[in-house]
C-alpha cells in the first residue's frame, strides 16, 4: 500500500533528529541571568509552554529537536521581547540555536539580545529531513526536495529580522551537515549578532587594538555599506602591503571630543572605497564605548563630513581583541 503523502511531509517537517529524549520542560529559575530555564528536546509545541508565563529572559540548554519548534520560538521570542542566554556549561544545538536567535528585548525599537558565556556551546547547522525508513518512490523524494528548499528560501528571507551577517547565515545558520557548528571565536560571536559575557576591559585603544575592531566591524556590516549602483564596498585592511592602500592614524573631533581613529585609503586604480573607525576614548554606564564607521570614495581623503555612508555603533571592548580569540578563553 501506498505509504500517506501528507502524513510522510509532515514527518519531514518534524524529524530533525537528535540525541535528547527528554521533552522540553520550561521551569523558573532563581538566576540573576534569567528568570526561566527552556530544557530538552524542542517540537514543534513548545511554544504553548509560554503561554501563561512572564518570560522576559530565558536560559537555554537544549541538543536540538524540531525545525518547525524553534521556529515558532524564535518568532515568539521576537514578537515579546525575550532575551535569551547560553549558561557556561550549557549547550544550546540546531532548532535550540535557531530559537536563541529570536532573542530580543523592545525599546524605540526591537534589538537583538542574545548572550553566552565563556564555556556555553552554541551550534547552528542547516535544518535537514529525515527520511522515514523503507523505499521512496521518485514523488516522494521530489517533495522532500521542494520541502527543503522552501524551508531553505524562509531562513534567507528572514535574514534581516534575525540581525546577522550574511556569513553568518551562510556559513552557521545553514551549514550543510547534520554535526552542528559552534560559535567558537570573537568574529563569529560578532557576525551573529551575539554578545558574549565577559568581563573583558580595554585599558586604552591603541592603533593596534582599533585597526582590530575596525577590521571585524567593516565585515560585519560591509553588506550595508555597498553601493547599489556601482556595487562597490568600502575595504579596510589592519595592515596594507601594497602600493595600491595606505593606513591612516588621526583623530575625529566627534560631539567635541577627540576620537581615535583608524582607516584604509584605497587608490582610485583600485575597486574599493575608502573605509574607516572611530573610538571613543569613555566607556558607558553598560560597558560599551561608541564607534563611527564611514566610507569615502577611493582616491579621495578619509573624512566623516563627506562620507558615502556612515553608522553609529555602541560596541564592548572585546570587539578590539582580535577575531580568531577563541570565546572560552575570555
Amino acid at each position: 500500500m501506498r505509504r500517506n503523502k501528507k502524513a510522510f511531509l509532515i514527518f519531514l517537517l518534524a524529524s530533525i533528529p537528535v540525541d535528547t529524549t527528554v521533552a522540553a520542560e520550561l521551569t523558573p529559575v532563581s538566576d540573576s541571568r534569567c528568570n526561566y530555564l527552556l530544557r530538552g528536546e524542542i517540537n514543534e509545541d513548545d511554544v504553548n509552554l509560554f503561554g501563561t508565563q512572564e518570560v522576559n529572559r530565558l536560559c537555554l540548554d537544549s541538543s536540538g529537536g524540531s525545525f518547525l519548534g524553534g521556529k515558532a520560538l524564535q518568532d515568539l521570542f521576537m514578537t515579546d521581547g525575550i532575551r535569551t542566554y547560553v549558561r557556561r556549561g550549557d549547550q544550546c544545538h540546531s532548532a535550540c540555536a535557531l530559537a536563541f536567535l529570536g532573542g530580543s528585548e523592545w525599546g524605540d525599537m526591537r534589538h537583538a539580545s542574545r548572550t553566552i558565556e565563556p564555556g556555553a556551546v552554541l551550534g547552528f547547522h542547516a535544518p535537514y529531513l529525515a527520511l522515514p525508513p523503507g523505499k521512496h518512490d521518485a514523488e516522494e523524494l521530489n517533495q522532500a526536495a521542494r520541502l527543503m528548499m522552501t524551508i531553505a528560501g524562509e531562513i534567507v528571507a528572514d535574514g534581516p529580522n534575525l540581525k546577522t551577517s550574511l556569513s553568518f547565515l551562510t556559513g552557521f545558520i545553514l551549514h550543510p551537515s547534520r554535526e552542528t557548528k559552534a560559535v567558537a571565536t570573537v568574529r563569529d560571536a560578532v557576525m551573529g549578532g551575539i554578545e558574549i559575557a565577559t568581563s573583558y576591559k580595554l585599558a586604552k585603544v591603541t592603533d593596534k587594538e582599533a585597526r582590530q575592531a575596525c577590521e571585524t566591524l567593516f565585515e560585519r556590516y560591509s553588506n550595508a555599506f555597498s553601493d547599489a549602483v556601482t556595487a562597490t564596498e568600502p575595504s579596510f585592511e589592519v595592515n596594507p602591503s601594497d602600493d595600491f592602500t595606505q593606513a591612516l592614524t588621526a583623530k575625529t573631533v566627534v560631539d567635541g571630543a577627540s576620537w581615535m581613529t583608524v582607516g584604509t585609503l584605497n587608490s582610485a586604480e583600485t575597486p574599493w572605497q575608502n573605509a574607516a573607525c572611530a573610538f571613543s576614548g569613555t566607556i558607558d554606564h553598560w560597558g560599551y564605548r561608541e564607534a563611527l564607521i564611514w566610507s569615502n570614495d577611493s582616491g579621495s581623503k578619509v573624512d566623516l563630513t563627506s562620507a558615502n555612508r556612515k553608522a553609529r555603533l555602541r560596541i564592548p571592548d572585546w570587539y578590539f581583541l582580535p577575531g580568531e580569540t577563541l570565546v572560552k578563553t575570555l
